[in-house]
C-alpha cells in the first residue's frame, strides 16, 4: 500500500508526502527492489539529489550488488557528472570484467564509457569503439545505436552516421 501511495504522490508532484512514504518504506524493506522503486519516485519528482543520496545510502552495506552501481553510473551520466561516472565505472570494472557471466553488465559499462568519451572527452572515435563493444553483446541497445550514429556524425563520417541512424 505504501509503495503504491508513494508512486501516486510522486506522480502528483507531492514531494514531502513521497519522501515520507519512501523513508518509511526503506526503514521496513532494505531490498534493492524497494530502493530502486524509491529512486524512480524521486526521479519522477525530478529530484536526482535525493535519488543519488538514497542510492549512496543503499550501497554502503551492499557494496557487491552490481545493479545499484550501474544505476549510480546511469544517474551520474544523466546529470552530466562525467567525472563521478568515470570514477564509479573504474571502481566496479575489475569485478565485472573478471566474471564471464556479467556479459550484459560489461555491455552496459561500455555504453557508459562511450557516453563519457563522446560528451565529456569529445572523442567520437573512442566513443564509436565503446558503442561497438556494447552493441556486440547487446545489438538491441537503441541508445547505444543512436549515440554511435551521433559519434559518426561528429567525427565527419556522414555516410556511416546515416547508415547507423537507419539501423
Amino acid at each position: 500500500v505504501i509503495r503504491t501511495r508513494a508512486k501516486c504522490y510522486a506522480s502528483l508532484g507531492m514531494h514531502k508526502e513521497t519522501s515520507k512514504d519512501i523513508d518509511w518504506l526503506m526503514s521496513h524493506d532494505s531490498s534493492w527492489e524497494a530502493c530502486e522503486e524509491a529512486i524512480v519516485n524521486y526521479l519522477v519528482l525530478k529530484d536526482t539529489t535525493q535519488a543519488i543520496g538514497l542510492l549512496e545510502k543503499f550501497l554502503e552495506p551492499n557494496p557487491i550488488n552490481f545493479a545499484p552501481h550501474l544505476k549510480m553510473i546511469e544517474l551520474c551520466i544523466s546529470t552530466k557528472n562525467w567525472s563521478q561516472a568515470k570514477i564509479k565505472i573504474d571502481k566496479i570494472s575489475p569485478f565485472i570484467n573478471t566474471r564471464y557471466y556479467f556479459i550484459q553488465e560489461q555491455a552496459q559499462l561500455n555504453y557508459y564509457r562511450g557516453m563519457i568519451a563522446l560528451y565529456n572527452e569529445k572523442n567520437p572515435k573512442e566513443a564509436i569503439a565503446k558503442f561497438d563493444a556494447a552493441l556486440k553483446t547487446n545489438p538491441q541497445n537503441l541508445e547505444a545505436k543512436y549515440h554511435r550514429a551521433k559519434a559518426f556524425l561528429l567525427s565527419g563520417q556522414q555516410k556511416k552516421a546515416l547508415t547507423a541512424y537507419e539501423e
